[in-house]
């Protein structure tokens, strides 16, 4: 999977929870963690998708999210939209 695969895909995603697995699992096995972060900022125009899916990445894969924590923790201070921080802070409870 290619970083604009990701994107379309992202901007095709349902909630439904197979699929947020399923894309999760590629960002990591694809090395694309690093945009898949990117593309939860907001200016994405896929954000809380991204942040569905990074859930997952760290739930499935968490060793290879700890590069990225502090990325990821940058996140926080950014205005996510509800249902994307929801999924970031069910995960990431401050491991900062």
């Amino acid at each position: 999977m290619t970083a604009n695969q990701l994107k379309t895909e992202l901007h095709n995603l349902k909630a439904y929870k197979d699929e947020r697995v399923r894309l999760g699992i590629a960002a990591v096995e694809s090395n694309l963690l690093s945009e898949l972060i990117d593309l939860c900022k907001p200016e994405s125009g896929v954000s809380h998708q991204a942040c569905w899916s990074l859930e997952q990445s760290f739930l499935l894969h968490e060793d290879s999210c700890y590069p990225y924590l502090k990325e990821i923790g940058a996140l926080y201070e950014m205005s996510i939209n509800s249902s994307g921080m929801r999924a970031l802070c069910k995960r990431f409870k401050h491991p900062f």
